[in-house]
């Protein structure tokens, strides 16, 4: 007698198969393949867990690589919001954080950020 098998629950095509994530190109190429089997309108059964591998595989190198406050400090955070959302230091200026100075001390490195201006920049940026 000779074994079957539903080829529909057990063939994972070499294209989407999940792989350890350990480079940036490796991350790029697991989110590529994700993103595909997402808006794949009818995945097989196969698809459907390698899709949910790729998941846990990415949430790992994520958490591994972007944790948040590894290596950040409050002008580092600063500047990348400032970056992310198109916020200049005039803009700061104009929202109350401070005077043109006393901002550029602090996205500097010169001058650290007070509770108040702490708030004021968390009223901007959330």
């Amino acid at each position: 007698m000779t074994p079957t098998t539903d080829p529909d629950t057990t063939y994972i095509p070499i294209s989407i198969l999940p792989f350890v994530i350990e480079t940036e190109e490796q991350y790029n190429k697991a989110l590529s393949i994700s993103e595909s089997l997402f808006f794949k309108k009818s995945r097989t059964e196969a698809e459907e867990q390698a899709f949910d591998v790729w998941m846990v595989l990415i949430e790992m190198y994520e958490n591994q690589t972007f944790t948040p406050g590894q290596n950040s400090t409050p002008v580092s955070v600063l500047k990348t919001l400032m970056e992310a959302k198109g916020v200049s230091q005039a803009d700061l200026e104009k929202e109350g954080v401070g005077s043109s100075g006393v901002i550029s001390e602090i996205v500097n490195g010169k001058r650290g950020i007070s509770k108040q201006q702490a708030k004021r920049l968390a009223e901007i940026f959330i």
